[in-house]
């Protein structure tokens, strides 16, 4: 997601790299520390890691460069892309509340390339937003209000920012480093678990040395 975000002049997206930045023995207690296991093709198993470290589930390249094209080719706007975005910056994949968003999508629609916010396709989705009327707090309310807003781009910014700079204080801070590196350590592995269970993506592993976990999730694709 970080890739579409910079497209969009979103410039603190591509600044994650240098802040979390983890040492390889505070990896290695993090590794130890949720017990987890690579298993051989022969069945047995031995603590340990990928290769690379930090090996997540990401959004995939042919699905942010399609996402790219469309914004270059101006049949997505950016601001109705940043407003998707910035409903759950933090969740890039498996996001529930971004998923619920498809129900007011239309399954097809028309474009005039160039026309300015709020282009055809955003005030359709607006027109069925409001027409649903969504409760106070739901993800249709947030993403109906981020339509309206006069700059959505603005939005995301603003809100990366915010992840950002929360990510790097706490990382530099020795009073709450080791917490912060345990909750984005969970977030890997919730991440690497949603995937082997997903009823889609779950026949894709290779093998359980690709996305290892402590306890091996067996994947039947028959």
């Amino acid at each position: 997601m970080s890739g579409i975000l910079t497209s969009l002049g979103v410039a603190d997206a591509a600044g994650f790299n240098s802040i979390a930045v983890i040492q390889p023995a505070e990896y290695k207690g993090l590794v130890a520390g949720a017990g987890l296991k690579i298993t051989r093709n022969s069945g047995a198993s031995f603590p340990g890691d990928a290769n690379f470290a930090w090996f997540t589930p990401e959004p995939g390249f042919a699905a942010t460069n399609w996402i790219d094209m469309l914004v270059q080719r101006k049949v997505l706007s950016p601001a109705f892309v940043a407003a998707a975005l910035a409903l759950d910056i933090e969740m890039p994949i498996f996001s529930e509340r971004r998923k619920t968003l498809l129900d007011f999508i239309p399954d097809t629609f028309t474009v005039t390339p160039g026309d300015a916010h709020p282009d055809r396709l955003t005030r359709d989705v607006i027109q069925r937003l409001q027409d649903a009327n969504p409760p106070s707090g739901s993800a249709a309310r947030e993403f109906l209000d981020l339509l309206t807003q006069s700059n959505p781009l603005d939005v995301v910014r603003s809100r990366v920012a915010a992840y950002r700079n929360r990510i790097d204080q706490r990382l530099k801070d020795s009073g709450t480093r080791a917490a912060e590196l345990q909750r984005l350590f969970d977030l890997l592995i919730q991440r690497r678990q949603a995937v082997l269970t997903h009823p889609l993506f779950k026949c894709l592993k290779e093998s359980d040395a690709l996305i290892p976990l402590a306890t091996p999730i067996n994947v039947d694709c028959r």
